[in-house]
């Protein structure tokens, strides 16, 4: 401000100021008023808290007492609901034991080989017995089923080839049909038809064009692939036909339920009619077993007709294939004695070999030890006992290298030997079955077309005792002594040895040729005895290899022989099927 204003202002303050004071008096009294109505509130609050707690503890004291009632309630329901579950328990273990004795025990879940071995069921049929066979399923792992399937369908006169598709089946299913049945077998195919639903019934089993005709292929492929074997095929749905008639089903379980479903459709006749169970029980009262003796008798003819013409044809082809036959075994046995010369040459340039290193070993390890020895500066008296103990040493390890070297060689050559007598018979066994593939089905039991293989090498005892190993007790002791003698009678020749006492290199260099020298000595009669000892186990051993060749030529021989059996055997069969043919007008 200018001096004149701030005089002014001394005596006289601005309108702002003024207004500022109004307004501050004005706060002092809405703070004194608003303190007022909030310590009314806070009363109020207070007031209404103290209202609500008393509210909720009275709240509390309602729920404790109305809290014990509701634990006893609660406890008790805990109790009777473990109750109800040991009941409920008891009840399912009941159920379960009751499912051994279920209607339907034979029905598969749908997993192959489910049936594993055969069940008998057996009827009365117009007065006649017969026996309904249920065989494990031929299109699974048929090695775990095999025999089975083999041993009750070769005794059947008619056999059912059960299927859920309305195609005929593969090649090799075929032929497992075809290789299981018997001669006097006929085959029916029947369909299951897969019908899970009473819906699936209501416009007859076969129900379209598609699959009447997929099941008249069927009909032709198995009539091309089994021949006279095969009948015709027949149409039922197996589930639906075992809800009509099963009796004993656990309650409330899946079974039980799916037959409530389809008795809501259909009674248990009109069901029976519907799912083909009695078309097919017709089928099989007049048209499978139809006149039991008639079928059975000429079954049983038509059986052993057809299994004589079989035998001869196939005896004839056999007969034929007999030089072939003899040819590859001759084959064989030529390569194998091949084998076994080299085997014997082997083991003869082996034992040769192994006797060489032995006795270089020895003139080594004996000249190194005893040279060791002489750098020690020994005097020459010292020297010849260090020589003598060292060769003496050397020599008994020879000895037990040898024989060990001996048995070693021939009894790999045992080994070896037997290797190719095994693969000879392996290979023997092949052609054989190669041979029996052509075999005649039936006459196993009454005419043997089995070679006995191993027959001559078994008589000699080949395959469990080596003749390597049996003439390898190749000990000579009297050329062993011939070197014990020649070690014994060392010969030590030390030239000026008055020099040697005061110059000791041209000792040690004296020393060394005396050595040189002995072992030189020992080491040819080591040769030398080694030489005869070898020759001794050639001589032992060629006599056993030349016995072994001809044994070989055994199975080989046989066939001349088995030759002129079946010759007989064909002539024999030929009239036997004649008189058949002409005594019972079989074809």
């Amino acid at each position: 401000m200018s001096w004149w204003l701030k005089i002014i202002y001394i005596f006289k303050r601005l309108e702002e100021e003024k207004q500022i004071g109004l307004i501050e008096l004005e706060l002092i009294k809405q703070k004194a008023l608003l303190d007022s109505e909030l310590k009314v509130l806070k009363q109020k609050i207070e007031k209404e808290y103290a209202l609500k707690q008393s509210h909720l503890a009275t709240i509390q004291d309602e729920y404790e007492l109305t809290k014990k009632p509701i634990n006893s309630i609660t406890l008790q329901l805990e109790n009777e609901k473990k109750v109800v579950e040991q009941q409920l328990q008891q009840f399912e273990k009941m159920l379960e034991k009751l499912r051994e004795f279920e209607d339907g025990q034979i029905m598969g879940d749908g997993r192959s080989d489910f049936t594993r071995e055969s069940k008998e069921f057996l009827f009365d049929i117009n007065g006649t017995q017969v026996k309904l066979i249920d065989v494990p399923g031929i299109e699974g792992d048929e090695k775990l089923v095999e025999n089975e399937i083999s041993k009750v369908v070769k005794k059947a006169h008619a056999v059912f080839y059960v299927t859920s598709k309305d195609a005929a089946p593969n090649e090799g299913t075929l032929q497992k049909i075809k290789t299981h049945l018997a001669d006097q077998t006929e085959v029916w195919t029947v369909y299951n038809k897969p019908v899970t639903s009473p819906r699936s019934l209501k416009n007859g089993l076969i129900s379209n064009d598609d699959e009447r005709g997929a099941l008249n292929d069927l009909n032709k492929q198995m009539e091309s692939a089994l021949d006279k074997h095969y009948k015709n095929y027949t149409v039922v749905a197996g589930l639906a036909a075992f809800y009509a008639v099963a009796n004993c089903l656990v309650p409330f379980g899946e079974k039980y339920r799916n037959q409530i479903k389809f008795l809501n459709n259909s009674d248990r006749d009109e069901l029976k009619e519907k799912s083909g169970l009695s078309a097919f029980q017709n089928h099989l009262t007049q048209t499978v077993i139809g006149d039991v003796p008639y079928k059975i008798k000429a079954s049983n003819f038509n059986k052993a007709n057809y299994v004589l013409k079989q035998t001869v044809e196939k005896l004839n082809n056999i007969h034929n294939g007999f030089s072939d036959l003899k040819l590859n075994i001759d084959k064989q046995v030529a390569v194998t004695k091949q084998e076994i010369d080299s085997e014997y040459l082997d083991l003869v340039q082996s034992l040769k070999t192994r006797i060489e290193k032995i006795i270089q070993d020895f003139e080594r390890k004996t000249r190194q030890e005893v040279y060791k020895r002489i750098e020690s500066d020994i005097s020459n008296d010292e020297f010849k006992g260090i020589l003598k103990r060292q060769i003496d040493n050397n020599l008994e390890l020879v000895s037990k290298d040898l024989i060990a070297g001996f048995k070693t060689e021939t009894s790999q050559f045992d080994e070896n030997l037997k290797e190719k007598l095994q693969k000879l018979s392996s290979r023997l066994a092949s052609i054989q079955n190669n041979f029996k593939a052509d075999d005649v089905t039936g006459l196993n039991n009454n005419v043997s077309l089995k070679f006995d293989i191993n027959n001559g090498i078994n008589k000699m005892g080949l395959l469990g005792v080596g003749i390597g190993v049996g003439a390898a007790m190749w000990w000579n002791p009297v050329g062993w002594v011939a070197i014990s003698l020649t070690a014994a009678g060392l010969l030590f020749s030390f030239a000026k040895a008055i020099w040697s006492f005061f110059d000791s290199d041209f000792k040690k260099s004296e020393q060394k040729k005396s050595v040189d020298k002995n072992l030189s000595n020992i080491v040819k009669e080591l040769k030398k005895v080694a030489r005869e000892n070898v020759s001794d186990v050639e001589e032992k051993i060629e006599p056993s290899i030349s016995d072994l060749k001809k044994k070989l030529n055994e199975p080989s021989d046989q066939i001349t022989g088995l030759v002129e059996d079946m010759y007989q055997s064909i002539n024999m069969f030929k009239t036997l099927s004649n008189n058949i043919s002409s005594a019972y007008e079989v074809k």
